[in-house]
């Protein structure tokens, strides 16, 4: 199966978080997975100069199909943990799209979007998340260090041809934050400044709707995650 990362979009829009120099990445790696489906490996990297480690993710991916093998809804795999019994059910694990860690990894928010989706769930049109990193003392991978590497987030499975959608808010150790927008798989590299334009607009009105969610972020995570997007 032939692997390549594509850049996708990643939308800036110069909130506080912002450092100049400092770049966010996101990037996917497009894998044939059979069946009709594309599976792409998501990854998030902070890195340039003033960039900050990644402590948190307030993101939903949205396609108009979206690959689970969740036996009807009978299985919940939006994260990893009940991974070993998906082939059990005659499913595949690499065509069901989810979070890339176990919950015990994680410090999750609970609670419900404005669009009926709960923080951490999943269904045919959708993957949420509203988590951040349990340290490596506690058994956790950690905050995503400062570098190119990054690390990888989530899976998403849709039909090949077809595209899917990711916005949210990504926030740094510092309790800083910055939006984040974009389309899976990227535009031809010709069009990624125009839509990046685009974008911006998007970003713009997403960061003045934050506030409208803060307080439902008291909890674990206060601090840590930044203000929600109720309207996801």
């Amino acid at each position: 199966m032939n692997k390549s990362v594509l850049l996708l979009t990643t939308l800036l829009t110069g909130l506080a978080a912002s450092t100049a120099g400092a770049s966010l990445v996101v990037s996917a790696s497009p894998t044939d997975v059979g069946g009709g489906l594309t599976q792409y490996l998501l990854n998030f990297a902070s890195s340039g100069a003033g960039a900050k480690p990644i402590a948190a993710f307030d993101i939903e991916f949205a396609a108009a199909t979206m690959s689970q093998q969740n036996a009807g809804g009978a299985l919940d795999t939006t994260f990893q943990n009940n991974n070993g019994v998906i082939p059990a059910l005659g499913g595949a694990v690499a065509k069901d799209s989810q979070f890339l860690f176990n919950t015990s990894q994680l410090t999750l928010v609970n609670g419900t979007r404005g669009n009926g989706h709960g923080f951490n769930s999943e269904g045919g049109t959708f993957l949420s998340g509203i988590f951040g990193f349990v340290p490596a003392s506690g058994g956790g991978p950690g905050n995503i260090p400062v570098g190119a590497a990054g690390r990888d987030i989530a899976q998403i499975v849709i039909p090949t041809g077809q595209t899917a959608t990711y916005a949210g808010q990504i926030s740094f150790d510092d309790g800083s934050f910055q939006n984040v927008s974009g389309v899976i798989p990227a535009p031809e590299p010709n069009a990624i400044g125009f839509l990046s334009v685009s974008l911006a607009g998007v970003g713009l009105s997403l960061r003045r709707r934050r506030d409208e969610s803060a307080s439902r972020l008291a909890g674990p995570l206060a601090g840590r995650v930044p203000p929600s997007l109720n309207t996801l």
